[in-house]
């Protein structure tokens, strides 16, 4: 069983769950997971986690991406993008100076209605469901969405390129939309491909058919590699032992103070990598404001050593 992260360029037209489920048949393997959901308009990379890096998919996932957004112009859809029915049609007429104006404009915070068909739940129920049922619902919540590194990269009316960082819960649905209203003319998404999660590229990525070939080895990353960047201590036989049965040591506490301050003051958690004398990793700590530290997983053996 492997244990950490696939790196797949999802095809346009597959959803993120159809990856997923042709990944634990190609791999034999039940404990696959994926972060950063990408809708079956989209394309590239997917984030796969498997066996117990699925435990840490909460905090894989919360990585900024940068996405390759193809825009038409002059259409408004229900969806926002190319699957909905289009509700309004206006001739463009829109030059590419003002095209570029509009795109370096959309380019920060803002405070955005979240998609109507979108898994957003008002009500107890998910948005889209009322949206299939014709439900109207005349206020849609705002969703603070932050964009970054925007920029135009082709412009043939109607069709606009743009390429786009945004941090979790963006949507470039919604993006596109505003666009398109701010032009004055409407606008949808008709493609869309991501090019980067966090550290992570789509030239490091493998396709499903590298992956029914075996050749998938430059597209896995061990799950050391996953928490790398977390805060590293060692600890001795006997503070393993502890940890082995839900404790944290006095120990090991007192030599994360500083870390335990640092939270405070920030207000945000930090992920604490337990390696033993030989460095080899045992656990997953996490030091969480006004929590304390909590154990996340305890390792018998190292799972980057008994990936295979």
């Amino acid at each position: 069983m492997k244990h950490g992260l696939l790196l797949i360029d999802k095809p346009s037209g597959m959803t993120s769950h159809d990856v997923v489920q042709k990944v634990r048949r190609i791999l034999n393997q039940k404990s696959v997971g994926h972060i950063g959901t990408l809708d079956p308009l989209a394309s590239g990379l997917l984030g796969v986690v498997l066996g117990e890096a699925t435990k840490l998919a909460q905090w894989l996932q919360v990585a900024d991406k940068t996405y390759l957004a193809d825009i038409k112009l002059g259409e408004t859809t229900t969806t926002l993008d190319s699957d909905g029915d289009v509700v309004e049609s206006k001739a463009v007429e829109v030059s590419r100076e003002r095209v570029e104006e509009q795109v370096s404009q959309l380019n920060g915070d803002f405070d955005w209605p979240i998609p109507f068909f979108s898994a957003k739940k008002v009500g107890g129920e998910e948005l889209y469901k009322k949206a299939y049922r014709g439900e109207a619902v005349p206020d849609l919540p705002l969703k603070k969405m932050s964009f970054f590194d925007v920029s135009l990269r082709e412009y043939e009316k109607p069709h606009v390129q743009v390429k786009l960082s945004c941090e979790k819960g963006g949507f470039i649905r919604t993006w596109a939309d505003q666009m398109g209203k701010a032009l004055g003319v409407g606008a949808h998404l008709t493609g869309l491909r991501r090019l980067r999660v966090g550290r992570f590229e789509i030239s490091q990525a493998c396709d499903l058919k590298d992956l029914e070939e075996g050749r998938f080895e430059p597209a896995f990353f061990g799950f050391s590699e996953l928490v790398r960047d977390w805060k590293t201590v060692r600890v001795n036989s006997k503070e393993e032992k502890l940890m082995e049965n839900g404790q944290v040591p006095f120990d090991l506490q007192a030599r994360l103070i500083p870390e335990q301050k640092e939270v405070l003051r920030s207000g945000q958690e930090q992920g604490v990598r337990v390696c033993n004398s030989e460095g080899q990793l045992r656990a997953l700590l996490m030091i969480r404001p006004g929590q304390g530290i909590k154990i996340l997983r305890v390792f018998k053996l190292d799972p980057d050593a008994f990936s295979h």
